[in-house]
């Protein structure tokens, strides 16, 4: 899912594999996604960290503020990251992330990986309903860095 919102053509895996609580919990992100889509498509990408290395960001944060940052690691540890630009108050992200707003507007963002991931944080979207935390399996190399097969933990979100 995170490389589908950076513009990488679309879902990857096995989509028959994923169970009904998966599915709920893409839809919520593809419904979170086409709130900021527009603002992320104007914005100027921010990347920072080779690819497939830990941690790799990615920053479309447009003028106003929307839009989102997606790490990625693909070892276990806890890593910082301090936009780019400024970031609308309102957040949400995908998985446990802290957000702090910093004086100047920016955010600073601190998230811990136990596995293998990507976390999503979406800026211009209050956070309302958090969908359960996203296990990803299986990274590709290259650019997709991102998931053959994905699983839910915790209860299914209501969407």
């Amino acid at each position: 899912m995170a490389s589908m919102i950076l513009g990488q053509d679309g879902i990857w895996g096995d989509l028959t594999a994923i169970s009904p609580e998966g599915l709920r919990t893409i839809a919520g992100l593809i419904s979170r996604y086409k709130r900021v889509r527009n603002d992320m498509a104007s914005a100027d990408p921010v990347v920072t960290g080779v690819v497939s290395s830990s941690p790799e960001v990615h920053e479309k944060i447009a003028a106003n503020g929307r839009g989102a940052v997606v790490l990625f690691a693909t070892v276990p540890g806890t890593y910082e990251y301090t936009t780019q630009h400024t970031v609308s108050s309102e957040h949400w992200s995908s998985n446990e992330t802290t957000i702090r707003t910093l004086g100047n507007g920016h955010a600073h963002l601190t998230a811990e990986f136990t596995e293998p991931g990507a976390r999503i944080i979406f800026f211009g979207i209050g956070n309302r309903s958090p969908l359960p935390a996203l296990r990803l399996f299986g990274l590709y190399g290259h650019r997709q860095g991102i998931v053959l097969k994905a699983t839910v933990a915790g209860n299914p979100p209501s969407i």
